[in-house]
């Protein structure tokens, strides 16, 4: 059955991101946690520790101000 996980995951990848997130690899850090799509937002890779970001805009009854948190530690990412 279609979810509201895969409605998502049709946005991102109706819209290119998916790709985008998901080879967006940079290489500039030894320790780093990969890009990942956790069914929201896409985390770029990133140092490990804590990031966020953002809710999404592509959702007009969001609110944008809110924010998501993820923490990273040995190349993974964790909520």
């Amino acid at each position: 059955s279609f979810t509201l996980h895969h409605y998502h995951l049709y946005i991102y990848v109706k819209n290119g991101y998916l790709k985008l997130c998901l080879f967006s690899f940079s290489g500039s850090a030894v320790n780093y946690c990969n890009a990942t799509w956790d069914g929201w937002l896409c985390w770029e890779d990133t140092e490990p520790g804590t990031t966020e970001q953002n809710c999404p805009d592509y959702f007009k009854d969001f609110d944008t101000r809110g924010e998501f948190l993820w923490s990273c530690r040995k190349r993974t990412f964790s909520d």
